[in-house]
């Protein structure tokens, strides 16, 4: 079917609404822009505006403002948190535990050669027992921290005035 053309008056008519809403509306991007030379498009206006009652949009511009608001306000959000130390940066938190897990690995195959001199004589297997495992929780002992970020530490303990987690490793 053709799209019909018309007044102002004529689709707020239609629509139950005076012109100067029908003209606020289409200033709004809620109603389509009139056609030059042939007035307003009724029935896409009729249907954009069934369209806007069903989802109860605003403006769109308006709602842009609304999600670029939303997003900013995130965004701030998540700086103050991280400022307080209630967040990590995923980055530096993979970079933290690569280094850890690098040096682990490092004690770990270091084992072997420190404990042979000490276990070449030795034959009572408490003795050899004893000697391993002193070595194997030298070697994990890094791995026994709580992996915090130095950066995040230093932060976490400033604002926590001394007390929390970080003050805890540091005092371990």
């Amino acid at each position: 079917m053709a799209e019909l053309y018309g007044s102002d008056a004529d689709l707020g008519d239609f629509l139950g609404i005076s012109p100067q809403t029908v003209k606020r509306y289409r200033d709004d991007g809620i109603l389509p822009p009139k056609k030059r030379g042939s007035g307003t498009p009724i029935k896409k206006s009729i249907q954009q505006y069934i369209d806007h009652l069903k989802t109860g949009d605003e403006k769109p511009l308006e709602r842009e403002k609304i999600r670029l608001t939303a997003a900013q306000a995130d965004e701030r959000e998540l700086i103050v948190k991280e400022l307080r130390g209630e967040l990590i940066r995923t980055p530096l938190v993979i970079e933290t535990w690569q280094a850890y897990t690098a040096n682990a690995r490092g004690k770990l195959l270091t084992i072997p050669t420190k404990a042979a001199g000490k276990l070449v004589s030795e034959t009572e297997t408490s003795v050899i027992e004893e000697i391993l495992t002193d070595h194997i929780h030298e070697a994990l002992k890094e791995l026994a921290n709580d992996g915090l970020p130095e950066s995040y530490r230093k932060r976490l303990a400033e604002s926590h005035g001394g007390d929390g987690p970080a003050a805890e490793t540091e005092s371990k």
